[in-house]
């Protein structure tokens, strides 16, 4: 019984206190969800993707987290600049309580072509959350009558408000250069929680979102006309907590005349003081899959054995029926 409450106190307390947002290690396949910016910097119509992460579950409180995202150009324009929008929902769960976030969001953003070879971006993030947990698999002091326990006896607690609804908005901007005709960089900053809505689930006490700031990057070279080599890097604040994680992967395109079509690739990101976390690509048609496991290396390491757990994003970009221009980046499709 009191190890409940230890579970239901840690993870309640662990989101009133810090409300330290969650993460994914193939960040740089979702680059509109950490910036809002980038939700035209692809050279597709649209494309959509979910990606799906199961963390410490050999611990007694796992994080399943999910997010789904739907990119979309506004007219015909297939290359990076104009209009776009951007449907984002995420989900994650925790502990006993099931403490858990929902998020449903919009972004929209414009590119400014600078020349024939860069685009300055700017965004825009209009978002619902929803904050709640559940009682029902915890057991408390006063349902324990004569040594023996009734679920259907009061716990005696104050928890009637297990939910929280809250507006948050946020905003980015991002910019787009390719430097020779194998090389593109990317760099972007972005900040959520511009509002900082209250989170807090009694009313009586205020616990504002934190505002967390997201700084991506990538660098793309075409080493040969079938090897690709990619850099990423992600560095989030939030409060006092800060994250950075950063490497890279090889893509090798089994038809040498053009990057494009069927493709595998091998990469390995680092969290610092978190995680390795080696992960594989392969990409035929229209489809992308990844898969990763973080190997975590931190001071939980005692009770995770190092699983940290793996990490499934699967994507779906269709071409285009209309011709490509000059200007093509090396985007994450």
């Amino acid at each position: 019984m009191k190890y409940k409450l230890f579970i239901f106190y840690f993870s309640f307390l662990s989101f009133t206190m810090s409300a330290q947002d969650l993460h994914h290690s193939l960040f740089h396949l979702i680059p509109s969800f950490y910036n809002i910016a980038s939700t035209n910097n692809f050279d597709d119509q649209w494309r959509c993707g979910l990606v799906y992460r199961n963390q410490w579950a050999s611990v007694p409180l796992p994080y399943t987290t999910m997010t789904a995202v739907f990119d979309k150009k506004i007219g015909r324009n297939i290359n990076p600049g104009g209009w776009a929008t951007s449907f984002i929902f995420h989900y994650d769960k925790a502990g006993d309580t099931h403490l858990n976030w929902i998020e449903l969001a919009a972004n929209v953003s414009y590119g400014v072509r600078l020349g024939s070879s860069s685009v300055l971006s700017a965004g825009f993030q209009l978002g619902g959350v929803q904050r709640a947990f559940s009682t029902s698999g915890l057991s408390f002091d006063k349902q324990f009558i004569d040594d023996h326990y009734d679920p259907i006896n009061p716990n005696g607690e104050n928890l009637a408000n297990k939910q929280k609804l809250a507006i948050d908005l946020g905003a980015g901007v991002s910019y787009l250069q390719k430097i020779s005709k194998n090389i593109v960089f990317n760099f972007g900053a972005s900040v959520r929680h511009l509002n900082q809505a209250n989170i807090n689930f009694f009313d009586e006490k205020t616990k504002k979102m934190p505002l967390r700031f997201n700084y991506q990057s990538s660098l793309n070279l075409g080493l040969t006309n079938n090897i690709e080599f990619q850099l990423n890097g992600l560095y989030s604040t939030q409060e006092v907590q800060n994250e950075l994680v950063a490497g890279g992967l090889i893509r090798y395109y089994l038809h040498s005349e053009s990057m494009e079509g069927t493709s595998v690739g091998l990469g390995f990101h680092l969290r610092n003081q978190d995680a390795y976390i080696p992960f594989v690509e392969l990409k035929w048609d229209a489809w992308l899959l990844s898969v990763s496991y973080d190997i975590n290396n931190s001071k939980f390491v005692e009770a995770t054995n190092r699983k940290g757990g793996p990490e499934i994003a699967l994507f779906y970009a269709p071409k285009p029926k209309i011709k490509f221009n000059t200007f093509k980046p090396c985007p994450i499709f």
